[in-house]
């Protein structure tokens, strides 16, 4: 599973493009992408914060005795054609 980087970090290449460094030196110094460092400093000028977007909501797989029990329930014929 893909974790964000954390609040801390995002924080901390902020601060050091604030001293006037550039996103390439960001980048190298801290070990992420240069996209990514791009991408931190339009959502902090944008929104105001750095903390990571969550999702509201998730798609989860269906569980297969759901999904049986509700093809059951409804009569649904997959062969039919």
């Amino acid at each position: 599973m893909v974790r964000a980087y954390s609040l801390d970090l995002r924080e901390r290449v902020i601060a050091f493009l604030e001293k006037g460094k550039d996103t390439k030196s960001a980048s190298e110094a801290f070990e992420v992408s240069q996209r990514t460092v791009q991408r931190w400093l339009k959502q902090k000028t944008e929104k105001g914060t750095l903390k990571p977007i969550q999702r509201e909501f998730a798609y989860r797989k269906i569980d297969h005795e759901e999904l049986k029990s509700y093809i059951e329930k409804n009569q649904i014929n997959f062969c039919a054609r």
